[in-house]
């Protein structure tokens, strides 16, 4: 019995960086781009993206967690756990665009999310059929306070 809650409290500590996000909202400011290729930077924008965790995925949204459909799409898109690699936090969204049909896993994409241990940075990457110059991009984006509702000056 001993060694069985032993276990069970090991799993847990071990689980909790993951789980410490859960139900969580954070905003990450968009910081910059850069080609895995060539190592260029560029800067990045004045924008960045709400993303909301669950317990074993994570998803775009608003400041109050409510998901945000894609644009492209008009689909909800959310991103699975893969696991830990590299002392990173990776979740992955697959889209087969003709799943069903023929062509069925040709034209598959690969959107990853990929997270520092203490969720303070966040790397985009896209693997697409339709654009395939995305593939050599990684967006960069760190933990960020929300931008403000109100004015920015007051006279």
């Amino acid at each position: 019995m001993k060694k069985f809650l032993m276990t069970v409290g090991l799993m847990l500590v071990l689980s909790a960086g993951v789980f410490a996000q859960a139900g969580k909202t954070n905003y990450y400011r968009y910081v910059e781009t850069v080609d895995t290729e060539t190592g260029v930077r560029s800067k990045g924008g004045d924008h960045g993206i709400y993303i909301t965790f669950t317990r074993n995925s994570c998803y775009d949204s608003d400041e109050k967690g409510v998901q945000t459909k894609n644009r492209q799409t008009d689909t909800n898109i959310v991103f699975a756990y893969q696991g830990e690699q590299n002392n990173l936090y990776v979740y992955k969204y697959l889209n087969d665009w003709f799943a069903g049909t023929y062509s069925a896993g040709m034209y598959v994409d690969t959107n990853t999310y990929t997270f520092s241990k203490d969720y303070r940075k966040l790397n985009t990457h896209y693997k697409t059929f339709m654009i395939p110059r995305l593939e050599k991009e990684v967006h960069v984006y760190e933990l960020a306070d929300p931008p403000s509702k109100g004015p920015d000056t007051f006279y």
